[in-house]
């Protein structure tokens, strides 16, 4: 036999589910209000403008871009203090229609620069997936470290909340941004040593030799024109004492005199190897260095870019540039690899790519 409750207690009960269910409903209420920036700018994820062979760009990644885009413009004003970051989220429609190059508003830059930077990201990724590249958790990880770095750097969750929403960019595709990355990097990994598309020993010999012709390697005995400390030209009586210092030195070698040792004696500089092809070095030094044979050395050059005087001396080929030569021509090979496989790609741009409107 069930005992019925005296009607006091049942009344206080009563009253206590209804305080119950009203604070689930102020609490239920509070979460949809928090999460509406998170649920207006998942939108993005939702919508595709472009396609790359199939793969999709979602809007969120092309606002991510576009900021990006934004961002690169005026740098030099964020980090001089004229501008803040915040101020990139919305621009002004006269900004924004302002004629950026003949014919083209300042908004068609950005939306053309950031769809070429998202199509190039997507083809970084369809080319990796195509090779069998897949990130491995630990590179997943460091995608999601980045993403938070970046909430940090904003300054914080109602910050990074406040760029979600103006922007309309999402936190996934944050994270895909830093995915393609990593895509990038391995997949360019493959055109270095040890990589699928490695040079063999015998392509790397030639480009050595190649290297070797195309190099020029000096040293040099050098008297300035300057005052050492503050950089003020020397006065017209001073400039003479350098000239004559140098030509001294030049005679001294002339009769046999070790340049190594003139070096130390007469050289305004420390001793210094330079390695070299077109267009690394002044025309100046660079012209008077290859017209020298091997172990030869100049007369004295007069650099009036520079404000100085010099001695060179060549001597062989050296090492010092070779990685840098060996890298170009991976990331060359990279670039030609990747440029085939956009001209071959199927790139659609949806109608809500042509609709975007942004600001």
């Amino acid at each position: 036999m069930i005992e019925s409750f005296p009607e006091g207690k049942t009344k206080r009960k009563g009253l206590r589910r209804m305080k119950k269910r009203v604070w689930r409903t102020a609490l239920l209420l509070l979460c949809i209000v928090m999460l509406l920036p998170v649920f207006s700018a998942c939108g993005g994820d939702s919508v595709t403008v472009i396609t790359v062979n199939g793969a999709a760009v979602k809007k969120s990644d092309l606002m991510l871009y576009i900021f990006n885009t934004k961002y690169a413009a005026y740098q030099s004003m964020i980090e001089n203090g004229q501008m803040k970051m915040a101020d990139l989220y919305e621009l002004d429609e006269a900004t924004l229609n302002a004629e950026y190059v003949k014919g083209v508003t300042f908004a068609d830059y950005l939306k053309q620069t950031a769809a070429s930077s998202a199509v190039t990201a997507m083809m970084y990724r369809v080319a990796a997936e195509a090779e069998g590249i897949r990130l491995t958790s630990a590179e997943k990880d460091s995608a999601k470290k980045s993403v938070s770095d970046w909430e940090k750097q904003l300054g914080g969750a109602a910050a990074y909340s406040e760029f979600l929403r103006k922007t309309r960019v999402t936190e996934n595709a944050l994270y895909r941004y830093y995915c393609d990355m990593i895509y990038q990097t391995k997949i360019q990994a493959e055109f270095g040593d040890y990589g699928k598309y490695a040079m063999t020993d015998e392509e790397k010999e030639t480009l050595h030799q190649t290297y070797r012709d195309e190099y020029v390697t000096v040293d040099y005995i050098y008297w300035s024109k300057r005052e050492p400390n503050v950089g003020l030209l020397l006065s017209e009586k001073e400039i003479a004492a350098k000239y004559a210092l140098a030509k001294e030195c030049l005679a001294k070698l002339k009769a046999g005199g070790d340049f190594y040792e003139l070096r130390k004696a007469y050289s305004e500089e420390g001793y210094q190897t330079v390695t070299y092809c077109d267009g690394l070095v002044s025309e100046t030094f660079g012209n008077a260095g290859m017209a020298l044979r091997m172990n030869a050395f100049s007369s004295v050059v007069e650099d009036k870019e520079h404000d100085c005087y010099y001695i060179l001396h060549r001597i062989a080929v050296t090492d010092d540039q070779w990685k840098n030569y060996y890298d170009a021509k991976c990331t060359a090979n990279f670039n030609a690899f990747m440029n085939d496989k956009a001209a071959a790609a199927e790139i659609v741009y949806k109608g809500a790519f042509k609709n975007l409107e942004f600001r």
